[in-house]
């Protein structure tokens, strides 16, 4: 699509502020490795609690919700609003130990809390492990929605859009470090959150949409309302409710929602002015994260389910390409539509014969293509069908297909690798005015730029920190140590944009992710309050994990045998991990006791987990600071469950009064209420250094 040039100079002066602010802290930046990747530990809660959540506001964050709804309707969002649980733990129980610790980045905690070579080796690992290969995966991710709104929004092809993108990110991150990140974050969140807002708006104005009231009543949107799934079909609470509230939260680490904190979350408290600080910059990211942002997107992912219709066996229409007239009737031929046809039966057979109930979807698409085979949305969906089967043969399906038709005839320059429903977010935005498209271009931009900007800083403090520093050249001087972060900053971009090419949709990312950090989880929690946690644990739980995800994700299927859902995988995964690393605790040598009382001394957790080495510490008549025996775990884990009472009342309220439902609206504002008038009497108590 082509910009109005108000759009582009909207883009062009995001940009230049941008830069100008990490040219401007760039001289300081640079000073020192502390400064560079902890912005001297000197800031305010509110300045970091924004940065939190402009990180988390990546630029595929609205794409994986609209995927989510587009698919599992509006309660599908539980596979991440259950994270708030490990978020609220966060708050008020790590917040502070964090802080108190005083480690550069969360991966020195190891030679802090274990001992010997293997937490030297479980530090030297997770840097690369962690800095390079898994954090380049989650800002592959990301940069494949920029790839996704690169190509609708501006008509660009996958490579340009990564040069465009990734090279004003990259400049002020390596010129300004964490201060220069976290200034901008609050920039881009204003912007982001703007753009958001006014976009749902603009999208509820149009024809097609008809406003809010007609939009909740269209046969489209009506069954993906709910905020929580059909409690009399198992097959999608277990995996959307069920298993995110009851094992995910504690059990899976995943970027932005560590349990126990971990990554930039940890990175931010690090930096902060003082345990309050660390702890009030938690809970604001977590009030705005889950309270604040989700429902703009969610309005436009229900917008798109009538823009884009998921399925071509209706009488709906559709917006169509002149470019996708062309197109098809240049690949399309009739023996294409016989081939799609022929795979459509065969496909029905098979669900038949498993007693599937997508035979019946099955059987209604193939009457519909039979019946209107000159059909634009058939030839699409016969195209759609031919390339696909050329590189997955047996395994393509068409009705996956089925409801991608929409997008193709609108967008039939994306590659069909890059086409899911996840792209309908910013296929719905190039129908905003003038002057807003460039407004949501530029809040785009921010999103992206934001999460990039934080794992970069993130990933090379990782291998300057924890790796470069600590095995390669420990006399480095705090010049080069700024050096080698600013080369690493750019190598960590450039491998990520060369894997966001491979991968096709957010939600399959998502779900990669969790996989890999399956059963880690109660590592991060318990590891805090029990001694008997040693490096060995975190290390065989570690590859384990790994191991299984990538069985799961490409070896089971390999072999022959049957793909297992992604709630099951998840579930083994957690399973089996954690049977590996409680035996392996229990079996293993313990953490040296002077390393333990030393840690002890430091954080001082307090709790029944650590009274050997209480008694120990007393024993060698080392003085006890007087906080270590100020035990709050009960209080601290009171507020927790009221944070989390206190966030999603609001969120639904917010949900309920767009749906105009009055009644549960006004019960749920209410609770909330109450909630945060009891989480200030909660925090008042708590006690901090």
């Amino acid at each position: 699509m082509i910009l109005d040039q108000i759009d582009w100079a909207i883009i062009v002066a995001f940009f230049v502020v941008t830069l100008a602010i990490g040219m401007w802290v760039s001289r300081k930046a640079g000073s020192s490795a502390a400064e560079f990747f902890l912005s001297g530990r000197n800031m305010p809660w509110w300045l970091l609690g924004v940065s939190m959540v402009a990180t988390t506001f990546s630029a595929d964050t609205p794409n994986l919700v609209t995927d989510i709804v587009r698919q599992n309707g509006v309660s599908g969002n539980w596979v991440w609003w259950a994270f708030l649980l490990t978020g609220m733990l966060t708050v008020f129980v790590y917040a502070k130990l964090w802080r108190r610790s005083k480690v550069m980045t969360d991966l020195e905690f190891y030679e802090q809390r274990y001992s010997g070579k293997a937490a030297a080796f479980l530090r030297g690992f997770r840097a690369i492990y962690l800095g390079v290969f898994f954090n380049i995966m989650i800002m592959a991710a990301v940069s494949l929605a920029a790839i996704k709104i690169g190509g609708v929004m501006l008509g660009l092809t996958p490579v340009q859009t990564l040069l465009i993108a990734s090279v004003v990110t990259v400049a002020y991150s390596s010129l300004g470090g964490l201060r220069g990140v976290i200034i901008t974050d609050f920039v881009q969140f204003a912007i982001a959150m703007i753009g958001a807002v006014w976009a749902a708006y603009v999208v509820l104005s149009m024809p097609e949409v008809g406003g809010l009231d007609q939009l909740l009543a269209h046969e489209n949107v009506k069954g993906k309302l709910n905020v929580l799934p059909d409690f009399s079909d198992m097959n999608v609470l277990i995996p959307v409710l069920i298993l995110p509230l009851a094992v995910q939260w504690w059990s899976v680490w995943y970027p932005g929602a560590e349990p126990g904190g971990g990554g930039y979350i940890a990175q931010r408290m690090l930096s902060a002015k003082s345990e309050k600080h660390a702890m009030g910059a938690t809970l604001f990211f977590n009030l705005a994260h889950y309270a604040l942002r989700p429902w703009p997107w969610i309005i436009i992912a229900l917008a798109s389910l009538v823009v884009f219709p998921m399925s071509i066996d209706n009488d709906q229409k559709m917006k169509v390409s002149p470019l996708a007239v062309k197109m098809l009737d240049k690949e399309v031929q009739a023996k294409d539509v016989d081939f799609l046809i022929n795979r459509i039966a065969v496909k029905q057979r098979k669900a038949q014969k498993a007693n599937n109930k997508n035979a019946k979807s099955y059987a209604q698409l193939g009457q519909y293509v039979a019946a209107h085979r000159n059909d634009l949305k058939v030839k699409s969906l016969a195209y759609l069908n031919k390339v696909d089967y050329s590189t997955n043969k047996e395994n393509s399906d068409p009705l996956k297909f089925n409801s991608l038709v929409a997008l193709q005839l609108k967008f039939p320059h994306v590659p069909i690798d890059k086409l899911g429903q996840d792209l309908s977010y910013s296929g719905m935005l190039t129908f905003l005015p003038v002057g807003l498209l460039g407004l949501v271009i530029a809040s785009l931009i921010a999103a992206f730029m934001s999460t990039i900007s934080t794992h970069l800083n993130w990933g090379s403090s990782y291998i300057v920190n924890d790796f470069y520093k600590r095995f390669v050249k420990p006399e480095a001087k705090d010049k080069e140590l700024v050096t080698v972060g600013r080369v690493s900053t750019v190598v960590l971009m450039v491998f990520a944009a060369v894997f966001a090419l491979l991968l096709e949709n957010a939600l399959q990312a998502f779900n990669i992710l969790l996989q890999i950090g399956a059963g880690t989880g109660l590592i991060f929690i318990l590891r805090w309050f029990w001694w008997r946690i040693n490096a060995y644990t975190e290390i065989v739980a570690m590859f384990f994990s790994f191991f299984l995800a990538i069985y799961f994700q490409i070896i089971h299927t390999a072999l022959g045998f049957a793909p297992i859902p992604s709630h099951i995988q998840l579930v083994l995964g957690v399973a089996l991990t954690t049977v590996a690393w409680v035996v392996t605790t229990l079996i293993t040598r313990p953490t040296d006791a002077k390393t333990l009382q030393s840690f002890y001394l430091l954080t001082t957790p307090g709790g029944p987990g650590w009274k050997k080495v209480r008694q120990q510490t007393k024993g060698a008549e080392v003085t006890l600071d007087s906080s270590s025996n100020d035990w709050q775990l009960p209080l601290e884990i009171l507020g927790m469950v009221v944070g989390c009472f206190t966030v999603y009342s609001a969120l639904f309220a917010t949900g309920f009064w767009l749906y105009n439902q009055t009644t549960p609206a006004l019960v749920l504002t209410l609770v909330a209420i109450a909630g945060g008038v009891g989480l200030f009497k909660i925090w008042g108590k708590l006690k901090t250094r």
